[in-house]
């Protein structure tokens, strides 16, 4: 039993000594690693944060309420210009449509003009074509509130119209061998309407039969005509 003993003593002493050793290594290990913890933990907030898709961008004091007002006076903007371009655009078409309403259309007698003139009076213009052949002819258009006299030749068939007007290059434009009512209806209706352009008075939304009606009375008022 002596024997066994002294052999097995060296064999326990040197399994103490290995743990021993081996603890003081994993003793090591976790000191190092937790002074490797603080260490992270003291630097994480000077590390840069991380964005996510859904994230924005840090701005400074006072930055943010000055870019949303920024992006609210573009949105504004944006919005005002794409209405005003809706009303310009609406605008536009009403008075497409309404240049397309004639009020009068006179055409110079065929026995005298082998190709004859015509005058044309609608909501916003006078427009007189002179044709010269088949084809060929020469327009000339003046806005109603730019004609400054209208002038009447009457004879006892037939007629002239001389319009008088500052856009004209000679100042005047005349179509002749009118009929004589022709004449006498297109200086009415031109005289009311100088005067309800001078007067400011708003005729957009007067029929057309009614508009005629109203503006050769004003005319007449205001002209003396003859009776035709």
């Amino acid at each position: 039993m002596a024997s066994i003993s002294s052999s097995t003593k060296p064999q326990e002493t040197r399994a103490l000594g290995w743990y021993a050793v081996r603890w003081l290594n994993v003793t090591d290990w976790f000191k190092v690693y937790k002074s490797r913890q603080k260490k992270l933990k003291k630097a994480e907030p000077l590390a840069m944060p991380k964005l996510n898709s859904t994230s924005q961008p840090a701005v400074k004091e006072g930055g943010s309420s000055g870019q949303a007002a920024g992006l609210k006076y573009e949105d504004k903007a944006e919005e005002n210009e794409s209405t005003s371009g809706q009303k310009a655009e609406s605008k536009l078409a009403d008075v497409v449509k309404e240049s397309k309403n004639i009020l009068v259309r006179a055409r110079a007698m065929a026995p005298f003009q082998l190709f004859p003139d015509v005058i044309t009076i609608d909501r916003h213009k006078l427009t007189i074509v002179y044709r010269r052949f088949f084809n060929v002819g020469q327009t000339v258009s003046v806005p109603i509130e730019n004609i400054k006299n209208i002038q009447a030749d009457i004879g006892p068939f037939s007629g002239s119209l001389t319009i008088t007007s500052d856009h004209f290059i000679n100042n005047t434009q005349e179509i002749k061998n009118l009929r004589r009512s022709d004449v006498i209806n297109i200086q009415k209706l031109v005289q009311g309407a100088m005067v309800a352009v001078k007067e400011n008075i708003d005729v957009t939304d007067i029929e057309t039969d009614k508009l005629i009606e109203l503006l050769s009375q004003l005319g007449e008022g205001h002209t003396g005509m003859l009776k035709s």
